[in-house]
């Protein structure tokens, strides 16, 4: 979220200079990625988690922030009362689906469509956005003001009502940016006598867009569904900053605030408007709720001391009305400025984050008094299949396997997602097998540069299936040089029964097997605690290449003179640095016929590097000179 310190300024006349805004707002509220001077003012650019997104994507909810943590004046910008014109129309407008919770239509004559003002032009310039004419970036100012969206028809295009509904199959809109879009059922469109409109809350068509010939125009502030925005605008590809706000459940009350400030900026600006009455669509007008925190409770989470006195303050200072009848109990009044309420549940658990708006203000970096806390291992409490989970953990541990984590999501499953993360993690999971056959593979090819004639590694994780829903299953894989498949799945069978203490094969395939251990069941803690042993041994750890290696192997009889060497470690000084690894694979005694012995050697050598892929003629250049330092040494390569 881009701020412009200029509009800042309207909300909080004494702004604090930007090096203290960005002190401020990273320590009590969202994180500062960048600073850019302008001609006028500077542009902050804040990481706005979704939590905070509902309030806070607009310079509105920043400013009030700002003037939390500062203790500075917060004002409301100016705006206009209408006065309606009897002899302008109002708009007509019918809302038939209940994913559109408000419309307000308001219908403007005698406008004029002329190049925007220089002080609209370089704040949008600040915002990053380009302007197109008054009335059009108008109504982008003032969606970064108020973070409310608000769109305008011309008037002459729109042929009857504005009619809000669900779209029908095969229906077309050609968006202002002229892509033409087939739509389906589950798709909120507004339309007109003679077609679609727009897609409300993503995108303007081009149908009604203003034009030089606009003479009048309709302004369309309202408030759509977020989960319905969010997936019409994934279906058809279009994210737009209104699409933003409102897949974040913006407030529908906001809706004719931003109207009054839109009238109020053109009639600055075009001062010969004429409007009509506004048409109001808001059938289920969400009204303030009160929660309530008790100064006991905020202590005791923040680990402060606070007084009834400074805890009243702090509310304050976060604009939140508030009584108290009863002695440390706060009755607050929950407007849409802080919290983000969808349902009946959420309000459960408001005074928790009004606790945490308190901590905010007092700074998680400074003033909370230390907690007491009771050290886990203390209180002892576990829940049985995390016991057991670990238990078999460290049992598969001792026997040589090591853990490994693979995705929930994957290309095979039986219960697909409706939005998934990309083409091949459309299904959540019914077995560990496509994440362990990767991880199995991967580790088989590394298995030279790791040092490994054998691979044995295991996974213990939550898989969905329709039959018996969530269950935690344990899957074990292994490879093993030179062994036959079957006695590699002989080895894994006797591991999994000796730590599942007989429990059933569930998958059995090359080089694998899953059995079941447990379901996902809300279980009561035990008093079995976990003991943790702590490992002193200082271990370096360094990324892999993400070049691939190269192989190459060296057998020869020992002279005596190399007997009495460190042949492992001459023959890495001897490979050069491309040489990561050396491993003997391979050693015996030949009997001569004069009743003499050989000793003879075998040895792999794994090159790789960090820069770049290495070719056979790099390599092969390594390993001349290995054997001709071999051969110096009087060593008879094979």
């Amino acid at each position: 979220m881009k701020v412009y310190t200029e509009i800042l300024k309207q909300f909080v006349p004494d702004l604090p200079d930007t090096k203290t805004l960005q002190a401020v707002l990273t320590s009590h509220a969202f994180e500062v990625e960048e600073v850019v001077p302008q001609e006028v003012g500077d542009v902050i650019d804040l990481k706005v988690l979704p939590d905070r997104a509902h309030d806070a994507l607009s310079h509105r909810g920043i400013a009030r922030e700002i003037a939390t943590h500062t203790e500075k004046s917060f004002f409301a910008l100016p705006s206009s009362e209408l006065t309606p014109d009897n002899a302008v129309a109002s708009v007509s407008v019918k809302v038939e689906s209940d994913l559109c919770a408000r419309y307000m239509a308001l219908r403007i004559e005698h406008i004029q469509v002329s190049q925007s003002p220089e002080w609209l032009v370089r704040a949008l310039h600040a915002l990053d956005q380009r302007s197109v004419n008054t009335l059009v970036d108008l109504t982008n100012y003032v969606m970064f003001e108020l973070g409310q969206p608000l769109h305008v028809f011309d008037a002459g295009k729109v042929k009857g009502a504005i009619t809000v509904r669900m779209a029908r199959a095969g229906e077309t809109v050609v968006t202002l940016d002229n892509k033409e879009l087939t739509l389906s059922e589950q798709m909120l469109i507004a339309t007109d006598e003679e077609g679609v409109l727009d897609l409300p809350g993503i995108k303007g068509g081009k149908k009604a867009e203003i034009d030089i010939n606009t003479k009048s125009i309709i302004l369309v502030s309202a408030n759509f569904d977020s989960v319905s925005v969010r997936k019409t605008a994934f279906k058809v590809g279009i994210r737009t900053d209104a699409s933003k706000r409102f897949e974040n459940n913006y407030p529908s009350r906001w809706a004719e605030h931003a109207v009054f400030r839109y009238m109020y900026l053109l009639q600055k600006e075009q001062s010969d408007i004429k409007y009509g009455v506004l048409t109001d669509v808001y059938p289920h007008p969400r009204p303030n709720f009160t929660a309530v925190v008790t100064l006991e409770q905020t202590n005791k989470h923040l680990g402060t001391h606070l007084t009834s006195e400074e805890l009243a303050l702090i509310l304050r200072r976060l604009h939140l009305k508030h009584a108290e009848h009863t002695p440390g109990v706060f009755e607050v009044i929950c407007d849409d400025n802080l919290f983000n309420i969808r349902s009946e549940d959420d309000k459960k658990y408001v005074a928790y984050q009004i606790i945490g708006h308190v901590g905010r203000v007092i700074g998680y970096h400074e003033g909370i008094q230390e907690k007491e806390y009771v050290p886990c291992k203390a209180q002892g409490l576990v829940a049985p299949h995390i016991v057991e989970t670990d238990r078999i953990r460290n049992e598969l541990v001792k026997r040589g396997f090591v853990e490994v984590r693979t995705y929930h999501f994957q290309n095979e499953g039986e219960e697909e997602l409706e939005n998934p993360l990309a083409r091949d993690k459309r299904f959540i999971r019914s077995s560990l097998g496509l994440g362990m056959d990767d991880a199995l593979r991967k580790a088989t090819y590394n298995a030279p540069l790791l040092g490994r004639t054998d691979i044995f590694i295991f996974e213990i994780g939550t898989v969905v299936s329709k039959q018996h829903g969530e269950r935690i299953h344990i899957a074990l894989a292994g490879y093993k040089q030179n062994q036959k498949k079957q006695k590699v799945i002989d080895i894994l069978k006797e591991a999994l029964s000796e730590v599942l203490k007989g429990r059933p094969v569930l998958i059995e395939k090359e080089n694998y097997i899953e059995a079941v251990i447990g379901e996902h069941t809300i279980e009561e803690p035990t008093k079995e605690a976990i003991s943790l042993t702590v490992d002193q041994t200082h271990t370096v750890w360094k990324p892999l290449s993400v070049y691939p290696f190269m192989t190459r192997d060296i057998a020869f009889f020992v002279s005596d003179e190399a007997k009495n060497k460190n042949i492992h470690e001459m023959l890495l000084l001897w490979a050069g640095q491309l040489c990561v690894r050396v491993d003997m694979f391979d050693e015996f005694e030949k009997t001569l016929e004069d009743g003499s012995k050989k000793l003879s050697q075998a040895y792999r050598l794994v090159f790789q590097s960090q820069e770049k892929t290495l070719t056979d003629e790099e390599v092969n250049l390594c390993m001349q000179n290995v054997e001709k330092e071999v051969r110096a040494l009087g060593c008879e390569v094979r």
